[in-house]
């Protein structure tokens, strides 16, 4: 199996790169992440008329766009930085040393940035403390797991940048989540440093946009059913039509083990989206999923997600119905949030972190069946340091807020209340963090 995706990923590219999908492709970049500074700042400019969207006059709430796409958009706003105040300037400045290494590709000169490399890096540091409390009354088999709290830290370094003027590059080097050796662990707070995300992404791929190699999954759905961002080795295919957004999915989880996800978004306006989503998966070895004697069957999953944006409020819903050894598994979710993006935990950023002093919080509800969300690609977990797996069911109510301290510093805490289902155990977590991003 790995050596037939080795062969696809090189034949996908080979073709991709020979020219064969057509010699009107833009130059392609990785996408810009969801809660990025810039979207808020495009936002504030088309508002004032500075930039008029996509060409349509319209920003279309639920769509992901690629550092090309923005870089676009903030070269019109150069062209048009003479009708803008003082304030909109400074914004019109920042985003232009932002993307200087896309206007460069495009033509456009940025006076005050000669970009030196098409490479752009990017830092992300986070200490937290987590309070996990495993202890449930009564001890059960199911139950009986030790308290977990513990310090940890977490390294990130992101990597973009083009190929040429058809494929681009993205990466991210991250050590995971290491135990400080200050407590309880004894862990002398060593980690291991690796590339969790490593890919290409190639536009107007037979008319489309094809991400090849480790990548993330999120913005396929709202979330339930996939939130992992790190090794993911497979193919992401996106299409639009008009006001549908088509995304597919499909990736290697473990030896001979695969899921394929796709999905399909409905952009009925600016502010209201719905999705329908199915997943199938084959899990011959996948440890983590349904711990089952029986791996080697095919399981599948449908999606049925909506997102409504009310004001400064984001408010998503989702349910996913699993069906597996003749069982079927039920999981739903809603949240609330004045945050920067609608997703469901933990696949967000609430706040901007250029913005000093705001803040956002976000409340979530959740009630899954055992083994409704796979954990090849889903990780709602009881607790926010576990297992991908969920092989009880829980339900509860999920709190979190976060402060941007001062420019580029976060702080986040959170806290949720879930209790088993089947015999009311309660489980209970708080966590606490910084994360510093330069």
């Amino acid at each position: 199996m790995k050596k037939v995706f080795l062969a696809i990923v090189i034949f996908l590219l080979a073709v991709s790169v020979s020219g064969f999908a057509g010699a009107t492709a833009a130059s392609p970049f990785s996408d810009v992440p969801d809660g990025f500074w810039a979207y808020d700042a495009v936002s504030q400019l088309a508002q004032a008329g500075i930039v008029d969207g996509y060409g349509d006059g319209t920003f279309r709430g639920g769509q992901h766009m690629t550092r090309f796409e923005m870089a676009k958009i903030v070269a019109r706003a150069m062209a048009r930085a003479d009708k803008a105040d003082d304030g909109q300037k400074a914004i019109i400045d920042k985003l232009a040393v932002e993307f200087a290494a896309e206007l460069k590709i495009l033509g456009v000169r940025v006076d005050k940035l000669e970009a030196k490399t098409a490479i752009a890096l990017n830092y992300e540091s986070r200490l937290r403390y987590i309070d996990d409390a495993y202890n449930f009354p009564g001890g059960s088999t199911l139950h009986s797991k030790s308290d977990s709290d513990k310090f940890t830290w977490r390294q990130r370094v992101y990597f973009s940048g083009a190929v040429n003027d058809k494929v681009s590059f993205g990466a991210r080097l991250s050590s995971g989540q290491a135990n400080c050796g200050c407590d309880e662990t004894d862990n002398d707070g060593v980690a291991n440093f690796g590339f969790d995300q490593m890919y290409f992404v190639v536009n107007d791929f037979l008319g489309d946009k094809l991400t090849v190699g480790r990548l993330s999954t999120l913005g396929v759905t709202n979330g339930l059913l996939n939130g992992k961002d790190n090794n993911n080795d497979g193919l992401k295919l996106t299409k639009q039509w008009g006001n549908l957004l088509f995304s597919g999915l499909w990736t290697v989880q473990a030896t001979d083990s695969e899921v394929g996800l796709y999905n399909l978004d409905f952009f009925a306006n600016d502010n209201l989206k719905f999705n329908v989503g199915y997943q199938v998966g084959n899990w011959t070895d996948s440890p983590w999923y349904l711990g089952e004697t029986n791996l080697d069957e095919v399981t599948k999953s449908a999606d049925f997600g909506t997102q409504v944006k009310l004001g400064g409020l984001f408010v998503t819903g989702e349910w996913v119905d699993t069906k597996h050894s003749g069982i079927k598994d039920t999981a739903f979710a809603y949240q609330i949030t004045n945050g920067t993006t609608g997703f469901l935990y933990p696949t967000y950023n609430l706040v901007d972190a250029s913005r000093a002093h705001s803040d956002a919080f976000a409340v979530s509800y959740r009630k899954i069946n055992g083994y409704a969300t796979p954990g090849g690609l889903s990780s709602f977990n009881p607790t926010p340091a576990g297992n991908w797996g969920v092989d009880w069911d829980t339900q509860g109510y999920f709190f979190t807020y976060q402060n941007v301290l001062s420019k580029s510093i976060v702080w986040t805490a959170e806290y949720q209340t879930l209790k088993d289902v089947s015999d009311g155990m309660p489980y209970k977590t708080w966590n606490t963090s910084l994360q510093f991003f330069f």
